[in-house]
């Protein structure tokens, strides 16, 4: 096999696993991106479902002492955004980092294939 065709081997082989961290990566950029909305969709719709069950529960039944009781125990426990819910912080934390060792791979990648190609350049010049 002559040293030309093992670069291009190379450099074939890089690309392949580079492409398989560009995938993950844009898969990683999909979730980091959509799990704000969607969780931030979801805390919205408990909270508007607790405090229109508060309001119908006081309504419904309220004036006595304990169930203003009751009535105020509900709004206490309000579901917080995502960066204030200790697990899903961690979860973006982790996918941020994950995000961040894939793009350091990609670049790293990057700097080995328009190596080989320098080599492969240097190669074809040397021939002519």
């Amino acid at each position: 096999m002559s040293v030309e065709s093992e670069l291009n081997s190379q450099k074939r082989g890089l690309k392949s696993s580079r492409d398989t961290y560009q995938s993950r990566l844009n898969k990683l950029n999909n979730i980091n991106t959509n799990i704000d909305c969607y969780f931030d969709d979801n805390i919205t719709s408990v909270n508007t479902w607790r405090s229109n069950t508060e309001l119908a529960f006081y309504s419904g039944i309220g004036g006595a002492t304990s169930i203003a009781a009751i009535s105020g125990n509900m709004q206490a426990p309000i579901e917080n955004d995502v960066w204030n819910d200790s697990y899903l912080s961690s979860v973006k934390s982790n996918i941020n980092s994950e995000i961040s060792r894939c793009q350091t791979k990609i670049n790293s990648l990057n700097n080995d294939i328009n190596s080989i190609q320098a080599k492969i350049n240097a190669l074809k010049d040397d021939e002519d």
